[in-house]
C-alpha cells in the first residue's frame, strides 16, 4: 500500500516494502484483531469481522498469512508445554 494510492492492492511482484507509516498501521490492525480473537475464541469470525477486514486491508496478504500461522504455531507450542507440564506433574506424583 502506498500513501499516494491507498486503495491500490499491495503485495505484487516487484512492489517495494511498505513504508514505516503503513507498517505501523498494519501492526495496530494486527494487534487489535488478535486481541479481539483471543477474547472471543470460537466466535472470532463474527465478533471480530470488522477488525479482520481492517487487518487484511492494512497489511500485505503475505503478512496476514504469516500472522495467522504465527498465532497458530504459538498456540500449538503453548498446548505442548501445558501437556508436558501435566505429564511431569503426573510422573512426580507416582
Amino acid at each position: 500500500m502506498t500513501e499516494s494510492d491507498p486503495d491500490r492492492p499491495h503485495g505484487g511482484v516487484g512492489d517495494s516494502p511498505p513504508a514505516a507509516a503503513d507498517r505501523k498501521k498494519c501492526y495496530a490492525a494486527r494487534d487489535a484483531y488478535y486481541e479481539c480473537a483471543a477474547k472471543n475464541i470460537g466466535n472470532e469470525a463474527s465478533a471480530c469481522s470488522e477488525l479482520r477486514r481492517a487487518l487484511e486491508g492494512s497489511c500485505l496478504p503475505s503478512w496476514v498469512r504469516y500472522f495467522d500461522r504465527k498465532v497458530l504455531y504459538e498456540d500449538y507450542k503453548r498446548r505442548l508445554a501445558e501437556e508436558e507440564r501435566a505429564r511431569n506433574q503426573e510422573q512426580q506424583r507416582r
